[in-house]
């Protein structure tokens, strides 16, 4: 399903409605599993921030924190959803924490937050982040890095339990790393995160 220039999927057809925002260099895949598992009790809607996954990026996105929580609120307000419940993993729970702060989606649809891991330290962000974030160096790295091996190392911060990584998540993430629109996204989202609006947030979740 794409809705602007959200793409999300949708998964399980059950009565508790579940958006769920994924983790940096991430994608909807990230929730395919839970929607299959308890597809009789959940719809899952797994969103594609900006730029990643099967998202497009519209002309001029800055992919600040604040630009990726607008467009994640304004897909879900089309959805007219009445009740539903917020997940989201790394860069995925520090949108959702701008959301509330910001007041984007009515307080009264909102069920339940689940917030796992969200970045709101430093210390949270993963190993490559901290190299990608160096603009001489970032370019240069994704130029070098196969596609396959970028998604390795993204699976392998986003996955507890390495020995769930399948050889088919593998290829499905290789394949969004090949695409230009991924790359941009990843580079642009880890340059801007540590910028004013990452700070605002931190200070005010840490309260």
């Amino acid at each position: 399903m794409t809705n602007s220039y959200i793409h999300s999927e949708v998964y399980g057809n059950g009565s508790i409605n579940l958006i769920c925002i994924h983790g940096l260099g991430a994608s909807h895949l990230s929730y395919k599993a839970l929607g299959l598992e308890f597809s009789d009790e959940l719809t899952v809607h797994s969103i594609d921030l900006i730029g990643f996954g099967k998202s497009k990026i519209p002309d001029g996105f800055d992919f600040h924190v604040h630009s990726q929580a607008e467009e994640v609120a304004n897909f879900i307000t089309k959805l007219k959803l009445k009740k539903f419940s917020l997940v989201g993993h790394s860069l995925g729970g520090l949108i959702i924490l701008r959301i509330l702060i910001k007041s984007l989606l009515p307080v009264k649809n909102i069920s339940n937050i689940f917030l796992i891991s969200p970045l709101t330290s430093r210390n949270q962000f993963p190993y490559f982040s901290k190299i990608l974030k160096i603009n001489t160096i970032n370019r240069l790295l994704f130029n070098v890095i196969p596609s396959r091996l970028l998604a390795r190392m993204v699976l392998n911060y986003h996955f507890h339990d390495q020995n769930l990584i399948s050889q088919d998540i593998v290829d499905n993430y290789t394949k969004y790393y090949s695409l230009k629109t991924n790359k941009i996204a990843m580079i642009k989202t880890i340059e801007n995160i540590f910028k004013q609006d990452f700070l605002e947030l931190q200070i005010k979740y840490n309260k």
